[in-house]
């Protein structure tokens, strides 16, 4: 209806789109503020264009789309491709290419300078990181940043000092040792080999704080074990320190550079580590019983095991 007559034939609010755009009826300065305005709308109604996206091989399903478990089934979709065997990345391949290269030449280049500036730590990292969880890790770190923390590089050149103290403390010992010659040993080993000539069956020494008793059957047949007399490990079990074969002694790991001194000492001159031992506790280093007969006290060691010992 018409807002001016009322005829429904002249209602203003009926137009055409050509009344509005484009009509001889409308002037063309009107005209063009309808262009101009359906220009805007136009623009401002268009949906902003994404970043280019590039699809590649999903690295975790390495394209297959399925996520394996570690007894080799498929445990369904890939979490990260979501199963389609793709990912989208930012940038292009070669664009990724060029920045890993570039990533691994700043990682080279700072692993070098490290090298150069820390060859003590670094010879110390490489040697010990096959059988020494912290250096393992440390050498981790250099091959993924090139570099240590300060902390990091601390730990490591305190690691190094306390060897190098402990190497010093050895070889000082080592050179302060009496020399001992091939087959300077024989001496305990012909003591057991008599016992065992006269049927004793279980034949044990106690000499300073070691027990020595000889292996009857085994690999180790013909040697003698070494044990400490009163220390024992987790187990219960007398420490264990090495043994005696052929004149020489094979000390284990957990055996002590004093220990092992002392334990040469005595297996040198066992009749001698006998009486010492004797007059020390009261008891036959052989057999072990206290000793209570005049005989037996001013020797330090029974008679009769003397006796079977050679002595």
């Amino acid at each position: 209806m018409c807002g001016t007559c009322g005829n429904l034939a002249h209602d203003d609010l009926d137009d055409d789109i050509g009344d509005i755009f484009g009509t001889g009826q409308m002037s063309t300065e009107d005209a063009a503020r309808a262009a101009e305005f359906a220009k805007a709308v136009s623009d401002n109604t268009r949906p902003a264009a994404g970043p280019v996206l590039y699809w590649d091989t999903c690295g975790s399903c390495r394209g297959s789309g399925n996520f394996i478990t570690y007894s080799g089934r498929v445990g369904g979709a890939c979490f990260k491709c979501k199963g389609k065997g793709q990912v989208p990345f930012k940038t292009s391949p070669e664009k990724r290419a060029a920045d890993a290269e570039r990533k691994r030449k700043n990682l080279a280049t700072k692993l070098e300078a490290f090298v150069t500036a820390h060859a003590d730590e670094w010879a110390w990292i490489a040697t010990e990181a096959p059988k020494f969880d912290f250096a393992k890790s440390m050498f981790d770190k250099l091959l993924k940043d090139g570099e240590l923390t300060p902390g990091q590089l601390a730990a490591v050149q305190k690691l190094i000092a306390r060897e190098q103290a402990r190497t010093e403390a050895e070889a000082a010992q080592k050179e302060a040792a009496p020399v001992i010659e091939e087959a300077s040993l024989a001496k305990i080993e012909e003591a057991f080999a008599a016992a065992i000539a006269r049927d004793i069956a279980r034949p044990k020494l106690r000499l300073d704080t070691f027990m020595f008793s000889p292996a009857r059957s085994g690999v180790n047949a013909g040697s003698i074990y070494v044990k400490h007399l009163t220390e024992t490990n987790r187990d219960g079990e007398k420490r264990y320190l090495g043994k005696i074969t052929d004149g020489k002694f094979l000390k284990s790991w957990g055996c002590t550079p004093e220990e092992e001194q002392r334990i040469i000492a005595a297996a040198m001159d066992p009749l001698a580590a006998a009486t010492a031992y004797g007059r020390r506790e009261g008891r036959c280093s052989f057999c072990g019983r206290k000793l209570t007969k005049s005989e037996s006290i001013d020797r330090a060691i029974g008679p009769i095991c003397a006796e079977n010992l050679g002595w």
